[in-house]
Order: C-alpha cells, then sequence, then structure tokens
C-alpha cells in the first residue's frame, strides 16, 4: 500500500514509556493525518470518547487502567474499532484474554516501526 493512503487515517496511540511514545508518535505522525497520544489506559478512553480513531495501538501494561481494560470499554462503545495491542509478555493466556476481548492483533515487544506499520496496513485493510 502506498503510504499517501495513509493519511487519511487516524490513530489513538496509548503508551506509558514516554521515550517510546515520542518515537512512534514522530513516526506515525509523518504517515497519518491525526495521530492523538495518551500515557495510560484511562486518559486514552477519555480521548476514545471525545475522538473518532480508525486504529487504537495500545500497550497492556500501564498505570491506572491496563490496555485489556480500555480495550474493553473501548469495544464497549464501538464493537468494531480496530486495536492493536503491544506487549512484552508471550504467554498463552495474555494473548488469550486478547482474542476474548476482541483485539485486532497482538504484537510482541520489541516491535519495530515496520512490524507495526505492517500490522496497521493489514489491519486497515481487513473489513
Amino acid at each position: 500500500m502506498e503510504l499517501s493512503v495513509f493519511k487519511q487515517f487516524s490513530i489513538l496511540f496509548v503508551e506509558d514509556e514516554k521515550d517510546f511514545v515520542y518515537i512512534i508518535k514522530t513516526f506515525l505522525s509523518d504517515i497519518f493525518s491525526n495521530v492523538e497520544v495518551a500515557y495510560d489506559g484511562a486518559e486514552g478512553l477519555e480521548k476514545f470518547k471525545q475522538g473518532n480513531f480508525d486504529i487504537v495501538i495500545t500497550d497492556i501494561t500501564m498505570p491506572i487502567m491496563n490496555g485489556f481494560d480500555m480495550a474493553t470499554q473501548m469495544k464497549n462503545i464501538n464493537p468494531i474499532q480496530k486495536i492493536i495491542a503491544l506487549s512484552a509478555h508471550k504467554e498463552s493466556e495474555w494473548l488469550e484474554k486478547a482474542a476474548k476481548i476482541g483485539i485486532t492483533r497482538y504484537l510482541h515487544k520489541p516491535v519495530g516501526v515496520d512490524e507495526l506499520l505492517n500490522a496497521i496496513e493489514k489491519v486497515l485493510l481487513e473489513k
């Protein structure tokens, strides 16, 4: 997919590691028209309620509200919301929980920008 096609989409990126947020937001902002960030699940949920995002990308382990709880509430609001989860946890129970919630993709950290962009492209192409 040509990168210019991505300009029409918006992303909410929820992550508590500020250095990682800076890197990913800088990268995504060059490609997408709107990239909002939040630093914990509660803030992410509030931004989600105020906006319209094509994809939510979230860490799982965060303060205040974890990514699973946030994603569950987002799915209650919009059952077709596309969500990509990022986590260092590779245990099968984490993957099963993500699937049960309806998380679209589950990527293991550390994740590179190419891997993330590839996942975003696949999610956007899914019907």
